[in-house]
């Protein structure tokens, strides 16, 4: 019986320790945006990093792709394009906010040399 009732323990204690690690997985999003520059990513990592949930993120300044890492149980991808689109920038069907965006420097949307690219966002 004494044996029984630690193999149901430690059952228990098993299963629960491998539906918390399901549960915190994390997901990872890739969302266009019409930013090109790394005067742009200065401005991302003062935000982006900094959301919660977010456990980190990558700009290519080429593709204007933002690859952000997040856990859907703190945050989503919604949530994460207005944030950026708060910024001024538009995040895949999120205009950017018009007034935020006048704020940006011109070098934001100015694009920037092909094969200058210090990511492994491929193709340039």
């Amino acid at each position: 019986m004494k044996k029984l009732f630690i193999l149901v323990v430690l059952a228990a204690f098993g299963l629960s320790t491998a539906l918390y690690a399901q549960s915190s997985k994390k997901q990872t999003v890739t969302i266009k945006t019409n930013a090109c520059s790394s005067k742009s990513d200065e401005i991302f990592k003062e935000i982006i990093p900094f959301l919660k949930g977010v456990s980190s993120y990558q700009f290519c300044e080429h593709s204007g792709n933002l690859t952000v890492t997040y856990n859907p149980k703190k945050t989503d991808e919604a949530t994460i394009r207005k944030a950026i689109a708060k910024l001024g920038f538009d995040a895949d069907d999120v205009k950017g906010d018009p007034v935020a965006r006048k704020k940006l420097p011109q070098e934001c949307f100015t694009p920037v040399k092909k094969g200058s690219c210090k990511h492994s966002c491929g193709g340039h």
